[in-house]
């Protein structure tokens, strides 16, 4: 086919694997345009063996690499990624003015508001007509919505919500938006993942600056306002889950050093500082096998390929480490229908895991086995398929406002 789409965790794992099925994919790859949509996605402790890997298909395959993004990491020399090793060779912006084009496309205004209760953001949202609200913790989320849900108009989205209730929602959404109606919208950070969504008014936890223009991009999105939308980052007064705490610091010192948060400047501000903050230990932090090398190049470049097995490089070559695990919803307005479910039973795996995706929440391993140790989910048709497809019993649990009911239960840092 001249076109494939797949998810950037598919794309790199699939070239540091080790079984065949998998690399049979590389052929595909000689003298191709790799298109990297978001790339500052790419996983920061495994930045160097991905742009290695980059590298290599650039140099000995004949492939382009294209990174797309608006907030484009530092990976080469010049933009100050701190190891020449791995730096990209011969970048160059498709953009020929990147800072003119900046300018003329700005549609928002981002400023910096401070610490921010739980209380005062319920009344921030309640006094706009058109709002949304970006936290990073799942509980806080479902907290807030519960808070402005008093008001009218109030709505809400979080992974712990099937991708057919999302849909619902954002259709509902945009159908007031496009309207002019009231919609107060607290979601987490799933909303900035391309999300075509516009606010005249967007609230955003402090976080990265990747993540604060990502939350800008869901406001005056179209350049319906007459004037700038507006872009408020505030602390919480919810600890920020660990995995960002770092991004958040180096957000706020970015946020106090420059003019504009989400400019050009800020942005290569940024990344440079997050580099040098994680340093060649933390760009490449797998590791393989019983020897504990310290990362997968290291391991490479001490031992060479030839000893290096390549199933130890494939399972250090973990994008998304084991701990979620997925509970299917049944029934109601947004679980899988029990028509339907009646008619997978005699169907192979395959289907039947595909025709589950739609109506499937993914929780962390504690949750779920809360949720086990209650009784209140269970192997559906263990007899055929042993223990793949894990069924929610008690549908008093999922809320049709704001999806899986995680009160009561330890929900592991509560992040996206």
């Amino acid at each position: 086919v001249p076109v494939v789409v797949t998810t950037l965790v598919q794309f790199f794992e699939s070239l540091f694997a080790a079984r065949k099925k998998r690399c049979r994919k590389l052929h595909s790859l000689a003298r191709s345009v790799i298109v990297l949509d978001e790339a500052q996605m790419m996983p920061l402790g495994f930045l160097r063996p991905c742009l290695a890997a980059l590298t290599e298909l650039m140099e000995h395959y004949g492939a382009t690499v294209v990174l797309s993004t608006a907030t484009q990491p530092a990976l080469t020399i010049e933009q100050g990624f701190p190891l020449p090793e791995e730096a990209l060779m011969g970048a160059r912006d498709l953009a020929s003015d990147r800072d003119s084009l900046f300018r003329q496309l700005k549609r928002t205004h981002v400023r910096y508001i401070g610490p921010q209760t739980d209380a005062e953001l319920t009344e921030r949202m309640r006094a706009a007509d058109r709002a949304l609200l970006i936290v990073d913790n799942r509980v806080q989320a479902r907290g807030l919505f519960d808070r402005v849900y008093e008001a009218a108009d109030a709505y809400h989205l979080s992974t712990l919500m099937t991708a057919a209730h999302r849909r619902t929602v954002l259709e509902e959404i945009r159908a007031r938006l496009k309207a002019r109606k009231p919609v107060r919208l607290i979601s987490t950070s799933l909303i900035e993942a391309g999300v075509d969504i516009s606010f005249p008014l967007v609230l955003r936890a402090a976080a990265g600056v990747d993540s604060i223009a990502q939350a800008a991009g869901r406001c005056n999105r179209n350049g319906e306002l007459a004037g700038e939308g507006d872009v408020l980052v505030f602390e919480s007064e919810h600890e920020p889950p660990d995995v960002i705490k770092q991004f958040a610091m180096l957000g706020r010192e970015v946020l106090e050093s420059v003019d504009d948060p989400i400019g050009p400047e800020a942005v290569a501000l940024y990344f440079r500082r997050l580099n040098e903050l994680y340093g060649e230990g933390g760009l490449d932090v797998a590791e393989m096998g019983r020897e504990k090398y310290g990362g997968i190049l290291k391991a490479i470049d001490k031992y060479g390929l030839g000893k290096c097995k390549y199933e130890d490089i494939a399972d250090a070559f973990q994008l998304i480490p084991d701990g979620q695990k997925t509970v299917i919803i049944r029934g109601g307005d947004h679980g899988i229908p029990e028509a339907k479910l009646e008619a997978l039973r005699f169907r192979r795996a395959g289907s039947v895991a595909r025709a589950f995706q739609r109506f499937s929440v993914s929780v962390p391993y504690s949750l779920w086995r809360g949720l086990w140790d209650v009784k209140a989910v269970s192997w559906w048709e263990e007899d055929r398929f042993d223990t793949q497809f894990a069924m929610l019993d008690h549908r008093q649990l999922y809320d049709d406002q704001a999806g899986l009911v995680v009160n009561g239960f330890e929900e592991a840092g509560g992040v996206i």
